[in-house]
């Protein structure tokens, strides 16, 4: 997936052919974190908490 290899999304777009991003992002775009700690450990180091 794209998305994920750091490709931005509207670039994703413009390589689809898709009209918008939402789209794009509605296609492509998964759920990365399904548990809650997990998704919080990366919000927190992404915010310098810990």
């Amino acid at each position: 997936n794209l998305i994920y290899k750091g490709v931005d999304p509207k670039t994703v777009q413009y390589l689809a052919g898709h009209e918008n991003s939402k789209t794009t992002m509605d296609i492509y775009a998964k759920v990365k974190y399904n548990k809650p700690e997990e998704l919080s450990s990366v919000v927190n180091a992404a915010f310098g908490l810990r």
